[in-house]
């Protein structure tokens, strides 16, 4: 997926369905999310991943997932409040389980995904 991408931390503040419309209201602090990169991310369509602060880091799949799951893989640097650069890397796969996971594994997982992502054989593209 190419695209702009920004990632915060904050808390679901409320959620509610009407007419087959989910509404999600999400809370944070103008520290952790800037309202200039927010703007320049939903100029377009966004995909939005929700995922809890109290994950696991993986070193190994052990069976985990394959690379026939996945569905998104990032690494993405963080600043924090010391100044201090905190690196996190995430794999989500098709069925919406996100994976903490380490660099090393990242890599080796890049190394042997496709150049092309899977499509499931239900798939309209």
């Amino acid at each position: 997926m190419n695209g702009k991408q920004i990632e915060f931390d904050g808390n679901v503040d409320n959620f509610k369905t009407k007419n087959n419309e989910t509404t999600i209201q999400i809370k944070t602090t103008s520290s952790n999310l800037s309202l200039d990169s927010l703007s320049k991310v939903s100029e377009g369509a966004i995909r939005v991943y929700l995922e809890s602060s109290q994950m696991e880091l993986i070193d190994e799949l052990n069976d985990e997932f394959t690379v026939n799951d996945i569905l998104d893989i990032y690494k993405a640097e963080h600043k924090q409040s010391d100044g201090s650069k905190i690196t996190q890397c995430r794999v989500i796969t098709k069925n919406g389980n996100v994976y903490s996971i380490s660099e090393d594994l990242l890599n080796k997982l890049e190394a042997e995904m496709p150049e092309e992502p899977f499509l499931d054989d239900n798939s309209d593209d």
